[in-house]
């Protein structure tokens, strides 16, 4: 009898080992959510009509979200893996909802941020390096660790838009590929 038991308790102990691995988020944001579910958790957010796509997309952000107010669901946002955010940037579509939630912050804390996220969902499936150069001409190591599940993506870039801002994107690859293929277009139409 004992070893029936034992038996059932490893079978629920490699049951739980192979559970599905958690879904990739951000803060609790997650790919697919409406702008009415995010407002829900973060109702701080501002949003526009998206310049460069159609009129059903919307580019959303907090901009120095530690400084708006001592408030639980901004200061929530105000800091990832205890490091400070300079802002939010998310861009959300009618039918698919949220499509892509950038975290912006400053590039020396790109260590602590990927080991968190590590923490969270083991290693990466991939990482990247690239030289990129400061003004003076200085080569520095770039690195993008990138971590896939089912249609979404989770990234962390050390030098994003410049030599002092990382970013932690969550995209969905559909989005991913329509952009790089917008880009595509945009540089044969500029040639």
């Amino acid at each position: 009898m004992r070893s029936v038991y034992l038996f059932v308790f490893c079978a629920a102990i490699s049951k739980l080992a192979q559970a599905a691995p958690l879904e990739l988020e951000i803060k609790g944001i997650r790919v697919g959510m409406t702008e009415a579910q995010i407002r829900e958790k973060y109702p701080y957010i501002y949003c526009a009509p998206a310049v460069e796509n159609t009129n059903e997309d919307r580019d959303c952000h907090i901009s120095g979200a530690k400084n708006r107010s001592a408030s639980d669901y901004v200061f929530e946002l105000a800091t990832f893996a205890d490091r400070d955010v300079i802002s939010w940037h998310l861009k959300i579509s009618d039918k698919v909802g949220l499509k892509q939630a950038v975290a912006l912050m400053e590039s020396s804390d790109f260590d602590v941020v990927t080991s968190a996220i590590m923490v969270k969902y083991q290693k990466p499936q991939s990482i990247s390096s690239g030289v990129v150069k400061n003004l003076t001409g200085a080569k520095l190591k770039n690195s993008v660790a990138v971590w896939r599940q089912k249609s979404n993506v989770l990234s962390v870039e050390k030098y994003a838009l410049n030599l002092t801002t990382m970013a932690v994107t969550l995209s969905s690859q559909e989005f991913l590929r329509s952009s790089r293929k917008m880009e595509q277009e945009k540089a044969k139409s500029d040639l």
